[in-house]
C-alpha cells in the first residue's frame, strides 16, 4: 500500500467521535455540496456518534482502517448487506484501503449470513464511479430523499 500500513478492524465505542470527525470532514468535502440543506442536515444526524452508538448496538458493524493512531477509513455495514458510511480521508485515495475495507466487509456478513449473496449500497452522486470500480452495478434510477440524492446499487457475488 505504497509504503504505510493500514490495519482493517472493528471499531470500539471510544473510537466512534474520532471515527465520526473523519466521516464528517470527508462528508462535507465531498458529498455536501450535491445536497440540499435538508440532505445534509439528515447526514449528519445519520453520521453522528449517538446514531452510530444505536446502530451498533443493533448488530451494524463498523469496520475501521488506521494507518498507526490515525483512522484513515470506515465502512459500516448490516448483516444483511447494507453499506453505509464507506468513506476514505482523501490523502489516502487509490491506495487499495476502500478495497480492503469492502473485503472485510463482505467476510463478516458472510460469516453472519453464509447465504449472503449480494451486497448494497445507496450511492452518493460522488461514488457512483468508486462503486462501478469496486465492482457495483445501478440497481435503479437516481433518487431523493428527505434531501438525500442517492443512486442505489449492488454488487453479485458467489459464495459457492
Amino acid at each position: 500500500m505504497n509504503g504505510i500500513q493500514i490495519s482493517i478492524r472493528e471499531a470500539r465505542l471510544d473510537e466512534l467521535p474520532a471515527v465520526c470527525t473523519m466521516i464528517g470532514d470527508c462528508f462535507q468535502r465531498f458529498i455536501a455540496p450535491d445536497y440540499v440543506e435538508e440532505g445534509v442536515r439528515e447526514c449528519l444526524n445519520f453520521m453522528s456518534p449517538t446514531a452510530l452508538e444505536k446502530r451498533l448496538a443493533g448488530g451494524n458493524l463498523v469496520l475501521i482502517a488506521s494507518s498507526g493512531d490515525d483512522i484513515v477509513g470506515t465502512l459500516e455495514i448490516r448483516s444483511q448487506g447494507h453499506i453505509s458510511l464507506f468513506f476514505v480521508k482523501p490523502e489516502y485515495h487509490r491506495r487499495g484501503i476502500g478495497r480492503k475495507l469492502l473485503r472485510t466487509a463482505i467476510q463478516k456478513c458472510l460469516e453472519a449470513n453464509p447465504g449472503l449473496s449480494t451486497i448494497e449500497v445507496h450511492s452518493s452522486p460522488y461514488a457512483v464511479g468508486i462503486y462501478k470500480q469496486l465492482g457495483f452495478t445501478a440497481a435503479g434510477p437516481e433518487a431523493t430523499d428527505k434531501g438525500i440524492r442517492f443512486t442505489p446499487m449492488r454488487m453479485s457475488f458467489s459464495t459457492a
